[in-house]
């Protein structure tokens, strides 16, 4: 059970490096300040990513 969890871990890090997320992971301040809000899962339609709020939260701003 543990590698295959980790094995999940390791592919959303990989996906997190191709695209350019890992390096502006921030907290939800963070996005506050740079003009965006926290989106549970993914952002709306229309409006694009440009951080990482938590595991499960992304920066979004349009």
């Amino acid at each position: 059970l543990r590698s295959a969890s980790w094995q999940g871990h390791a592919g959303g890090l990989l996906f997190l490096y191709s695209t350019g997320l890992s390096r502006i992971r921030g907290s939800p301040q963070d996005c506050e300040r740079r003009g965006g809000f926290c989106s549970h899962g993914s952002c709306p339609p229309g409006i694009g990513r440009v951080g990482i709020c938590s595991e499960q939260d992304f920066c979004c701003r349009t």
